[in-house]
């Protein structure tokens, strides 16, 4: 595994590391053996000397499945052997969706994903160029010690918006005396935009963007996207997004979609829950009374 390091952050969240490493080509560290949790251990005490005391994001989340903390890039089960004391929260719907540890110890505990920190370490991890599927051996981390710049996005969102990457979004509540089923959540995410703003019911690009909108609307409820089933002019029938963007990546709900009746034309996030906080979707009516989530691009 390669360590690049670079000046920590004043105040930053989870996601927002988990950005700016993704922006080099790499992610957050995620340390799945015990050789590489001892290494790691030892390059934190030499950057804890140069720097000072710093929190550490590292790449593991329960934001798929409360208390079930995994790995995100490796989609491994996190062990229960380096957790300092009273860490994890396993109370339910709590917020501590995240991983972390300070610079000076060696044990994790689990923070907010988008609550900003003050002093954030800039510590993200790569594979090794050199590394083979025939290797047996394990490789000496290389460090790279960096003075990069930190990507500051100069755009920030209307107010009453969240940013996440290069986009806005807001979360929109569903009431009783305006019917939100998904085309009035579709005509409310057009209308609240502006001459300058193209606002529309979201549409998920990533795995990340799908953990931001998991966290963000979190105890909610399943929410309303911008995902809909047509039938193109050959009679097959596929699944688009209403702002036009490709329809390159899912997270359907174990036998989803299903189009139950032949009924279920709609995409539905935080699919079958109302108590916490899911990754999965699901093919829903359009007639549900969901909340919905509105998004507009910064670039």
């Amino acid at each position: 595994m390669c360590i690049k390091l670079g000046s920590p952050f004043k105040s930053a969240s989870w996601f927002n590391l988990e950005i700016e490493c993704d922006a080099i080509g790499g992610y957050l560290p995620e340390l799945t053996t015990v050789n590489q949790n001892d290494l790691f251990h030892n390059l934190l005490l030499s950057y804890h000397e140069r720097v000072g005391l710093t929190t550490v994001y590292l790449g593991g989340s329960d934001l798929g499945n409360e208390n079930n903390w995994m790995w995100n890039i490796h989609n491994t089960p996190i062990g229960d052997d380096n957790w300092a004391v009273g860490s994890p929260d396993e109370n339910l719907n709590n917020d501590k969706d995240c991983l972390a540890l300070k610079s000076n110890e060696s044990l994790w505990f689990d923070t907010s994903c988008v609550e900003k920190q003050r002093k954030i370490a800039f510590i993200c991890m790569k594979a090794s160029e050199y590394q083979t599927t025939e290797s047996t051996t394990t490789p000496t981390p290389t460090t790279v010690l960096s003075t990069t710049t930190p990507t500051q996005p100069p755009v920030e969102c209307a107010l009453g918006w969240t940013k996440f990457m290069d986009s806005c979004y807001k979360l929109e509540k569903a009431n009783w005396y305006e019917n939100a089923n998904w085309y009035s959540a579709k005509t409310t995410c057009e209308r609240v935009g502006s001459e300058n703003v193209a606002a529309h019911l979201v549409s998920v690009q990533t795995a990340y963007e799908n953990m931001f909108l998991a966290h963000f609307s979190a105890g909610t409820g399943p929410y309303w996207t911008g995902g809909y089933k047509y039938q193109a002019e050959n009679h097959e029938w596929l699944w688009q997004w209403t702002d036009g963007s490709a329809w390159n990546y899912t997270n359907w709900a174990f036998s989803q979609p299903d189009n139950y009746y032949e009924l279920e034309y709609f995409v539905s996030g935080n699919y079958e829950t109302h108590d916490s906080k899911t990754l999965d979707w699901g093919d829903v009516q359009y007639t549900h009374f969901y909340n919905f989530i509105c998004e507009y691009e910064l670039f």
